[in-house]
């Protein structure tokens, strides 16, 4: 079943279907009342706030809530009392076809699709900061201008490297959310034990060390929006708080007795595919299902190699070079574009930053076309006295180091060694964090911090 939204190309224009869905009251005392299936889920009920208010005697307050998502769409009992029925079964959650029909109470009600409308999307360079005008990213541009203006939840995958938390960022700046908080949790580098909290806070108490109370990222973006960074190393024992979060719109902190109110926009993200997770039993389907209302896949540098002298100019701009158009000959971005970058657009922009600090800002394309990571020619010898001992890191030594200021130089210095060091674990392991950590007698946050950081990390297995 296709999206809500989606991206289509008909002679070679892009065009943005939607399609709209109603939930519709086919028998019963309700008869003929309906409302909108829209991004986010239509609630049903007898309270006067819901989307659609029954007066059915046998309908709870909070009946029922009925949401699109990329495989149907998704029902949920929000806790009546005489239930929601599918094909003579009782169901909590479901994930229904189109004009499927649901028993509440003494009523029948019937999801329905509405006829496809299509709108030409002008063609564009940019979405905020993201950049691109490859076929690739005008898809990614028209998704994000069909959902960034609702609250719809969204969840966007893609490799390390691609971009997702500038994503994320221009999902909150280009909603109505935009003078709201912008929450970031990195659920990937943080501990077990502190995750927890993180999100939901706690109270007084409620653990050793826990000497006041604390608001979680939750609470903090409240009117706001909270983006859950690699969702996927999310422990399987929170993922279910954090449906209630998603259902409920509450919070209830570490050690606390009552639900806090949170209004906001929940973005997730991750590296890996979520729904192989959700098949190998790694991952939760009904919280897949919450988070996936509207799915964002943003493609890896490589298959949209068209966009690569636009990031470079950006990048060598945004760092400086005088003279942008002078360094990128033919020749350099034909060397840029043959590359596969695995470390996608972050790593194209950290080889482009490296060198940069090299030249001190006026790289030449020589330099530019040389492979990334690679050093430049050593520079000319220290005194006699320092190079008697520390001759090896003489002769490597890139040119115009030593006259960078010192902190420069040294993270420089160092991001070479970390790469270099990685690089042959990664080499060696692939992208199992638990044996590179092991062989490098580190702890497995700090290696998955270091591998995002330099672009080295394609899956990120654990094993």
């Amino acid at each position: 079943m296709e999206p809500l939204t989606l991206v289509r190309y008909e002679n070679r224009k892009p065009l943005l279907l939607r399609r709209s869905a109603r939930l519709t009251v086919v028998e019963g005392p309700d008869r003929g009342r309906s409302c909108a299936i829209e991004e986010r889920p239509a609630q049903v009920g007898s309270a006067p706030e819901s989307d659609l208010v029954l007066t059915d005697p046998h309908v709870s307050r909070r009946h029922l809530s009925v949401a699109r998502v990329e495989s149907g769409f998704r029902v949920v009992d929000l806790g009546s009392r005489n239930g929601v029925f599918y094909r003579g079964g009782r169901v909590q959650e479901l994930v229904v076809p189109p004009e499927s029909e649901l028993q509440v109470g003494s009523g029948l009600l019937r999801i329905e699709l509405g006829e496809e409308q299509s709108e030409e999307i002008a063609g564009r360079a940019a979405f905020g900061e993201l950049l691109g005008s490859s076929p690739e990213m005008q898809q990614v541009f028209g998704i994000l201008a069909a959902v960034a203006p609702n609250d719809v939840t969204v969840l966007i995958e893609g490799e390390t490297g691609t971009g997702k938390e500038l994503v994320a960022e221009e999902l909150h700046q280009q909603s109505q959310r935009r003078d709201g908080p912008f929450v970031v949790v990195d659920c990937g580098s943080m501990p077990a034990g502190l995750i927890e909290s993180e999100l939901f806070g706690h109270e007084r108490g409620a653990f050793s060390g826990a000497d006041r109370a604390r608001a979680g990222a939750f609470e903090e973006a409240h009117r706001g929006t909270v983006f859950l960074d690699e969702i996927g190393e999310l422990p399987l024992e929170l993922q279910t708080r954090l449906l209630r979060v998603l259902d409920r719109r509450e919070v209830r902190r570490v050690g606390g007795d009552r639900p806090r109110p949170v209004d906001l926009r929940v973005v997730a993200a991750t590296n890996r595919e979520l729904a192989k997770e959700v098949r190998a039993g790694r991952f939760r389907q009904d919280l897949y299902y919450r988070l996936a209302v509207a799915r964002i896949v943003l493609p890896p540098l490589r298959k949209r190699k068209s966009d690569i002298p636009i990031l470079a100019r950006h990048f060598l701009v945004e760092l400086g070079s005088a003279d942008p158009d002078r360094v990128l000959t033919d020749e350099v971005v034909a060397a840029l574009t043959s590359r596969r970058w695995p470390g996608n657009v972050r790593q194209l922009r950290n080889f482009i930053e490296r060198v940069i600090v090299m030249t001190d800002g006026v790289p030449s394309p020589s330099q530019l076309s040389s492979q990334p990571g690679s050093l430049p020619a050593a520079a000319e010898p220290p005194p006699a006295a320092v190079a008697g001992e520390l001759g090896w890191l003489t002769r490597a030594m890139p040119q115009g180091y030593l006259e960078l200021p010192y902190k420069h130089a040294k993270d420089a210095i160092v991001a070479h060694f970390d790469q270099l060091y990685l690089g042959r674990l990664v080499a060696k392991h692939g992208s199992n964090i638990r044996r590179i950590a092991q062989e490098a007698g580190v702890d497995r946050v700090l290696v998955r911090r270091l591998l995002r950081r330099y672009g080295l990390l394609g899956g990120g297995s654990e094993e």
